[in-house]
């Protein structure tokens, strides 16, 4: 008999899974608790500039060919988005840091329209997708870029705007894209990964492109990393993976993660009031 899981929002997503990985009472805080907290300015950015991407290919599903938008003008609409957001949630990001910020949008935004997208043929930008992973488990998505590759199949691409370049490990062994290929049905996935700089953009010497070419510097910012998931091993353990997870949380263990891990700090947990501070939690 098929196990019976009850999860709060009657789906789970990789961010979900991410969390009550991470930090169990952190997840309980979040999702059965609802305590929310204020987004940080690296969500605000990140944001921000899918905002601008998905204006950017939305024209070109539209009207069937390159979007004549250039890459100022899409940064401006990823400035305002951000300046926008912080003005409604009254949150404090103001003088050199908001400086900073923008200039950050700028480059990633316009060396990104510059170099990469009019390689770029998109099928959807911004999709929604429900799946059902395993029995009673059902996973939400959002896919920020489906493309057509040279031999008109499709490749799902998602961006990430870091401070540091992604690694090809980061992207072979990531939770969300493994659940993005079995999702869609698509094993060929992409990264596209925009450092954030303040200094300007260039392009680099580095020709090598394609997927004989897995880890690519486009940019001094700009690294495309890509990588098939088609072995069934890692589609097996994920959805074993998230099987186990649901399990626990239907069966409400919600355990802290260990005091020194990474995450377990003020500065990187929104929720350490409520568990290191004594509060009670679940």
């Amino acid at each position: 008999m098929a196990e019976k899981y009850t999860l709060p929002r009657g789906y789970l997503s990789a961010s979900q899974v991410g969390s009550y990985l991470r930090c169990g009472r952190q997840y309980f805080f979040r999702y059965i608790q609802g305590v929310t907290t204020p987004p940080n300015v690296a969500m605000m950015t990140g944001t921000a500039c899918h905002q601008g991407f998905e204006t950017y290919f939305q024209d070109c599903i539209d009207t069937g060919k390159p979007s004549i938008l250039p890459g100022k003008n899409v940064a401006e609409m990823a400035i305002s988005n951000i300046e926008q957001e912080v003005e409604e949630k009254n949150l404090p990001l103001v003088g050199e840091e908001k400086d900073r910020v923008v200039k950050e949008i700028e480059i990633a935004v316009v060396s990104y329209i510059d170099h990469v997208a009019p390689t770029v043929t998109p099928i959807t930008v911004e999709q929604e997708i429900r799946f059902e992973l395993a029995e009673g488990i059902e996973i939400l998505a959002y896919i920020d870029l489906v493309r057509k590759n040279e031999e008109g199949k499709a490749v799902v691409c998602d961006y990430k705007i870091t401070g540091k370049k992604w690694s090809l490990g980061q992207l072979t062994n990531n939770l969300q894209f493994l659940l993005y290929s079995i999702g869609m049905g698509v094993e060929d996935l992409e990264i596209h990964n925009m450092r954030k700089i303040i200094v300007p953009a260039h392009a680099t010497k580095d020709k090598a492109t394609g997927w004989a070419s897995p880890s690519h510097d486009v940019t001094n910012n700009i690294r495309i990393l890509r990588h098939t998931f088609n072995q069934e091993s890692e589609k097996t353990h994920i959805i074993n993976l998230t099987k186990s997870v649901a399990s626990s949380i239907s069966k409400g263990i919600f355990m802290p993660c260990p005091p020194d891990a990474w995450n377990c700090n003020p500065k990187w947990c929104g929720y350490w009031d409520l568990c290191r501070g004594g509060a009670k939690g679940g």
